[in-house]
């Protein structure tokens, strides 16, 4: 229903459309439209008094000159951001208008929709697509192109002595300049980086600056101190020594080195030999080998992560490991059985009653829980004490091996 009150009107809800010159040359000044409204037929309001019209989020067309003439029309604010139609004259001298938002998607724009607006400047989402709009700007109306849905996105990198600087997503124009400061960081710790718009142009309506944080840490997979000591031969670390005292471990894949990143792939021999205090290692991807007796009469380690690098248990690798029971593989079956194990006692199924390793999507399962074992049938060797002393009672081997 309407309510009437000194040429201001309420719409309810139950209102879809606007019939054509249903307000034609009235003295109505303000209008709010129910939020079911969709259409606003031909001259709808053509020659009234309105100052402001908000058109809700439900409109999808606004038909030939509704609004034309509308001399004091100051202002027009779209809440909508999808529309099918602004027919021809929709807007037609509305001479007050200084400024218009455009929805971002309007399907057809007919000829002069703004004709003889001569204050407007018309804003229009840098991403519209305008094909098929016809001459919808005809008097030369400004334009200002805003550039919508730019984001930099605050990063998390794990050090890998590279530089690094954070994306900026969103479709920008080619005349915009891009200044990025406090960029390209490379060494560890938290930044707060700023990327700053120019248009030289005048054209584009762009955000002065764009903030986000870059940080870099070190995951553990680089050694920056003497934790562990190590010697380098043709360019690859051996580990030789470990140093610390941390019930958990993480065996690093890298050494930075006077600007240097330095590639470990071999964990030395005996490197945990007779330690009594790690109960946890986590072998960095990247390492290849673990040298014989690497963890020998490791008396106390019960976790062990593999990396899907690894090729190579050495003699006697897990020695007397005898509370390891849980290990992690970081790679699929049919990888396992291509590690060498130099005897029974390099292969934690000596002692472990818990193997996880990867499904082909990913996901981690127990290869023990089962008493079946079958060979993927892309397997074509199965390695020396590859399974030893596994409690499995039936076994598959395709005919590829």
């Amino acid at each position: 229903g309407l309510e009437l009150s000194e040429m201001s009107i309420t719409l309810g809800d139950a209102i879809t459309r606007i019939n054509s010159e249903a307000f034609y040359g009235s003295g109505l000044t303000s209008i709010k439209f129910g939020k079911s409204l969709e259409t606003i037929g031909n001259s709808a309001f053509e020659g009234s008094g309105l100052v402001e019209v908000v058109i809700p989020c439900n409109v999808s067309r606004i038909e030939s000159q509704a609004f034309g003439y509308c001399h004091s029309l100051e202002k027009v604010i779209f809440e909508t951001n999808n529309m099918a139609l602004i027919g021809t004259y929709a807007f037609n001298w509305c001479d007050k208008l200084e400024s218009v938002v455009l929805p971002k998607f309007i399907n057809t724009m007919e000829y002069a929709v703004f004709g003889n607006c001569d204050n407007l400047t018309i804003y229009i989402d840098y991403n519209t697509d305008t094909s098929y709009w016809s001459m919808y700007n005809p008097d030369e109306r400004p334009v200002i192109y805003m550039v919508s849905d730019l984001m930099l996105q605050s990063e998390r990198f794990a050090f890998d002595g590279l530089e690094h600087s954070l994306k900026l997503y969103g479709k920008l124009p080619s005349e915009i300049i891009v200044e990025y400061i406090d960029n390209n960081q490379i060494e560890i710790g938290v930044y707060e980086v700023i990327v700053r718009f120019t248009d030289p142009t005048g054209y584009y309506l762009v955000p002065e600056e764009l903030t986000a944080t870059l940080e870099i840490y070190n995951d553990g997979s680089v050694l920056m101190d003497n934790t562990f000591d190590y010697t380098v031969t043709n360019g690859f670390a051996t580990l030789t020594e470990y140093n610390g005292n941390d019930e958990c471990v993480i065996v690093p894949s890298k050494i930075w080195l006077d600007g240097t990143m330095i590639p470990v792939t071999k964990i030395g021999e005996s490197l945990f030999e007779d330690n009594c205090t790690v109960k946890e290692v986590v072998i960095s991807e990247g390492i290849t080998e673990i040298g014989q007796y690497a963890f020998y009469y490791s008396e106390n380690l019960e976790k062990l992560t593999i990396p899907s690098t690894i090729e190579k248990f050495d003699y006697d690798a897990l020695y007397k490991c005898e509370k390891l029971n849980e290990v992690y593989y970081n790679a699929p079956l049919a990888d396992w059985c291509n590690i060498t194990f130099v005897n029974y006692y390099a292969n934690p199924l000596y002692y472990t009653e818990n193997l996880y390793m990867l499904n082909e999507d990913g996901s981690s399962y127990d290869l023990l829980d089962s008493e079946t074992l079958t060979i993927p049938s892309d397997v074509e060797t199965i390695s020396k004490y590859a399974f030893t002393f596994s409690s499995f009672t039936e076994l598959y081997i395709p005919s590829s091996v």
